[in-house]
């Protein structure tokens, strides 16, 4: 089995990446465009803590620049095949293989973004997550950017601890 993670699913031929990663100052113009192109509100629920939208998660927006776009999706509002259908349907009408930039796995939907929407600035993954509870999936998927640490580092010590008082 092999798992594509980490901004890396659009690869050409010879095994290069097509993506690069994409500036916190080009983080909002691309999810406005996402939003256009999908039709999907990413960007106006905002977190009381950092002010980002809530559908925004891991590094996306929060540092100076992240490896790749990771954007919740309510499961209730599209399903990943309706999402899938819209941006192949986006790459065809502007002339593109779908298969070549949109793929499916496990609970995501990954898009080969133009930056801010114009490919001449470069491509960045998207990684489209699925959830029926955006806020909670921005909580464990998400750290605080002074950190030195990931999320997951805060997920693995919250499990143990849970663990060690008999929760399962």
């Amino acid at each position: 089995m092999r798992i594509n993670e980490g901004g890396n699913v659009f690869k050409d031929s010879d095994g290069n990446t097509l993506t690069r990663r994409i500036a916190q100052s080009d983080v909002m113009s691309t999810a406005k465009w996402l939003e256009k192109v999908t039709g999907l509100d990413l960007t106006s629920e905002r977190s009381a803590k950092d002010n980002l939208p809530v559908k925004w998660l891991g590094s996306t927006g929060r540092k100076a620049d992240s490896g790749d776009l990771d954007l919740s999706v309510d499961a209730s509002e599209i399903s990943k095949d309706q999402l899938t259908s819209v941006l192949s349907q986006w790459a065809r009408a502007n002339d593109h293989d779908p298969a070549r930039y949109v793929k499916k796995s496990g609970s995501a939907v990954h898009f080969l973004t133009p930056i801010a929407g114009n490919p001449k600035n470069g491509f960045v993954q998207t990684d489209f997550m699925f959830s029926d509870k955006p806020r909670w999936t921005q909580f464990v998927l998400s750290s605080d950017p002074a950190s030195k640490y990931k999320g997951a580092l805060r997920n693995i010590m919250l499990n143990s601890i849970a663990k060690s008082q008999g929760y399962n």
